[in-house]
């Protein structure tokens, strides 16, 4: 207990320390892309803003997907703190979820050094949840962050979607409005329920880009209520095409909060204009409250 004490310590005081060479404060020039090597295994890594990056490899535990926040701003600093969440599966465990909260410092030389703790939840382990501790050094390449925003955002707001996969829609069909470039809310039906959603998208979409993007959706079907985290990568054709996979864990209400993996794949077309617009049979507040929306973004 004194070890694991002494451990929070020290990850508290090293972004204390270090303030001296912080005070005068620079751009760093941060790589998008990333591979790094650790306790957690091989990692592919892409930052897809300056405070947001998510994560796809090999662990000591099977496949591993995942999303990390930077609390502070790497570009502005080198020791950074950040928190997240990475999934990973095994043979004798369909889910395991680690949640960290960890340091990173971010080298002149285009490496990156990482070192956290958390907390991973799972069903063979015991206690559930346990202590969990990782380290992992990687090394950075590609484009500068910094102009991962800098092209046009799209002026397609409304995508209908065919999906594949998830334990509800299974095949179905898609809506998806976006009320801005980086907030999406959609509602879908298919062979075996029907569901309501919500993604955070990041960078903006925009044509001829990738992006990747997290949610959260709520799902009723055969097997009862459930509930879908989704951490995906998107990508929108500049002929308003869009491709999007994503993978995450879904808790299954209906069977005692069980946590099972879950995926789906879509091929969408986006459009500029909403179906309300033209569509006469729904009511005047309905139409009014959807043309309060400017088209395209502002």
């Amino acid at each position: 207990m004194m070890n694991f004490k002494l451990i929070i310590f020290i990850l508290l005081l090293v972004p204390l320390i270090s303030n001296s060479q912080d005070e005068i404060r620079s751009v760093n020039v941060i790589k998008s892309n990333g591979i790094s090597v650790g306790l957690n295994g091989v990692v592919y890594n892409k930052m897809v803003s300056n405070r947001m990056l998510f994560e796809l490899g090999y662990g000591l535990f099977g496949p591993v997907s995942g999303v990390n926040y930077f609390i502070t701003d790497p570009t502005q600093r080198r020791i950074n703190y950040y928190t997240g969440i990475s999934v990973s599966k095994n043979p004798q465990d369909p889910l395991m979820i680690n949640l960290p909260f960890g340091v990173s410092y971010f080298a002149k030389n285009n490496f990156q050094y990482s070192f956290d703790l958390g907390i991973m939840i799972a069903n063979n382990i015991d206690p559930n949840p346990s202590p969990w501790v990782g380290i992992k050094i990687g090394y950075r390449y590609g484009d500068d962050i910094t102009k991962l925003n800098e092209h046009e955002k799209t002026a397609f707001r409304n995508i209908i979607s065919g999906q594949l996969g998830g334990y509800d829609v299974v095949i179905g069909a898609i809506y998806e409005r976006l009320l801005t470039p980086f907030l999406g809310v959609e509602a879908g039906a298919g062979a075996a329920g029907a569901s309501l959603g919500a993604k955070i998208y990041t960078p903006s979409i925009s044509s001829d880009h990738l992006n990747l993007h997290i949610g959260v959706t709520q799902s009723i079907g055969y097997f009862g209520w459930k509930t879908y985290f989704p951490i995906g990568v998107n990508f929108l054709t500049e002929g308003a095409y869009l491709y999007s996979v994503d993978v995450g864990p879904q808790i299954w209400h209906s069977e005692g909060d069980d946590i099972r993996p879950s995926f789906s794949i879509r091929v969408g077309k986006a459009f500029k204009t909403c179906l309300i617009y033209t569509t006469p049979y729904f009511s005047n507040p309905i139409r009014r409250a959807f043309l309060m929306m400017p088209e395209p973004f502002d």
